[in-house]
């Protein structure tokens, strides 16, 4: 009887174990093809492109070790420099406006009969090829025969050349970012509005207040983690934004859009130069996490996560 009650206990753990071990390997293997995904094809070209940047290197055969030469040329590239002006600019032009019209849109659509439907109507642009709208818009912006300059000259209105103007390229290329990025961020702040607790805006229309002055003091701070992450999100797009630019502008005209994306993709594939292309990619990934550290050490100030 004993000897019953003192071998019990060990059966059991081995039972758990197993148990245990078995959900571990099922756990693994389903996991198993993101891991080598992210392996192969994240961490070792990451790996890849920190050694190349150190080193002189091109598809033909030239490879040779030479330190911070590709850095310390970065610091001569007045190309590079004027992309990240235009950064600067681009994120003025697109982050504001991005923000104020992915809000209006969610608004509009927040009590309207048929929500769901101009909800996927203004989603469709998000799930369509960048390639495809830019060669759209591209047409449209066509000096001579485009779609907005036709629609201008009805009015009497002399149409520019919206891509071959250094003072119109940049605005013209934010304008198609805004458009095709409306649907995304629409339903996100539609998500965020819909999940403010309706009490909080009875309570203040109760209290008597405007329906201006329920969004500015209920619905604005209520919304914030969601203005919060959108504004993360825009501050890493804007230095890797390259496929409207490229294919409508190619960084033209006079380099009047290019963009650091649009300038390391020239370095690496039309002029060959890997390594230096690397350190671009490197002192790009530095500015990118030096903004993104800075607008999280703010955010405490003004982010409210409280319900």
């Amino acid at each position: 009887m004993e000897n019953t009650q003192t071998h019990a206990p060990p059966k059991k753990v081995r039972r758990i174990s197993k148990r245990v071990l078995r959900e571990n390997i099922d756990g693994w293997l389903f996991i198993l093809p993101v891991v080598i995904s992210l392996l192969v094809f994240t961490a070792y070209p990451m790996y890849w492109s920190l050694v190349l940047s150190f080193r002189e290197w091109n598809p033909l055969g030239q490879d040779k070790f030479i330190g911070l030469a590709n850095y310390q040329a970065i610091l001569n590239d007045k190309l590079f420099f004027q992309a990240l002006g235009h950064v600067l600019i681009y994120a003025l032009y697109t982050i504001p406006a991005g923000l104020v019209w992915g809000i209006g849109v969610a608004l509009a659509l927040q009590n309207i009969r048929w929500r769901g439907f101009f909800r996927a109507l203004y989603f469709l642009p998000t799930v369509t090829s960048s390639i495809a709208i830019s060669v759209v818009w591209s047409l449209i912006f066509q000096p001579d025969w485009g779609v907005l300059n036709n629609v201008l000259s009805f009015f009497g209105i002399i149409g520019p050349n919206w891509l071959g103007q250094t003072s119109t390229a940049m605005a013209s290329v934010s304008i198609v970012a805004v458009w095709m990025g409306t649907g995304y961020w629409m339903v996100i702040f539609l998500a965020g509005l819909l999940d403010i607790p309706a009490d909080y805006l009875d309570a203040a229309r109760v209290d008597g207040a405007s329906q201006l002055q329920v969004f500015r003091y209920v619905t604005l701070p209520q919304l914030t983690p969601t203005i919060f992450y959108y504004l993360t999100s825009a501050l890493i797009t804007v230095w890797t934004m390259f496929d409207i630019v490229y294919v409508m502008t190619k960084g033209g005209p006079a380099n009047a859009t290019m963009m650091p994306a649009v300038h390391l993709y020239t370095v690496a594939w039309t002029h060959l130069d890997m390594g230096y292309a690397s350190a671009i990619a490197w002192v790009m990934a530095l500015f990118i996490f030096t903004f993104t550290a800075i607008h999280f050490g703010f955010s405490r100030r003004w982010v409210s996560y409280e319900r």
